[in-house]
């Protein structure tokens, strides 16, 4: 008996396991998600140049790629294995009744339309578009204010009134948020107004 004669397949998860990975693995990689989404579109959007942005840009790139590296890096040679030998869960068979030949035609065909606009559409190109505009369009929405011609910008800037940043604050904004900054902007759009 070999190493490749050995299978590994999952039959299931118990309800409290995966209650235990929502809270242990799901919820918390979501939030970091979410942080890295807005820090970077931030990051992205006050950058002026193009050459800063292609640069900040490939830093963004690294910093999602740092969970994978410490992944590959802590993970054992065994648990690998194991991940590589895993198989799909495969959910079970479709049972078909007696009338036979017909309803298996038109659940193939089913099955080949459902399968063309899986391949033929670009799902994930969609989404991944579609969480580029939400995501900028709520940076325009806490970042800036419509003025009277409809164009947006900027909200009044502050310089903050210490360097120092808790980790609280930064982790949960809204919980604790970061109110301390001095009471004169260094830019606000009254002053688009005076020009």
């Amino acid at each position: 008996l070999t190493l490749d004669d050995v299978t590994v397949v999952v039959a299931g998860m118990p309800w409290h396991w995966k209650a235990l990975n929502l809270l242990v693995l799901v919820l918390p990689r979501l939030a970091l998600w979410k942080l890295t989404v807005e820090a970077g579109i931030t990051f992205l959007m006050e950058t002026a140049t193009i050459d800063d942005a292609i640069v900040n840009a490939v830093a963004l790139a690294f910093i999602l790629n740092v969970p994978i590296a410490i992944q590959e890096a802590f993970t054992s040679h065994e648990t690998k294995t194991l991940m590589e030998k895993l198989h799909d869960f495969e959910f079970p068979a479709a049972v078909y009744s007696a009338s036979g030949v017909k309803e298996m035609m038109e659940e193939e065909l089913s099955r080949t339309k459902r399968v063309l606009l899986r391949y033929l559409i670009p799902w994930r190109l969609l989404l991944a578009c579609a969480l580029t505009a939400l995501v900028v369009m709520s940076y325009y929405w806490s970042h800036c204010i419509r003025d009277a011609s409809g164009h947006w910008i900027s909200k009044a800037v502050y310089s903050p009134t210490s360097v120092r940043y808790d980790f609280l604050k930064a982790v949960f904004p809204l919980l604790f948020p970061d109110e301390a900054h001095q009471s004169d902007p260094y830019w606000d759009p009254a002053m688009l107004q005076k020009n």
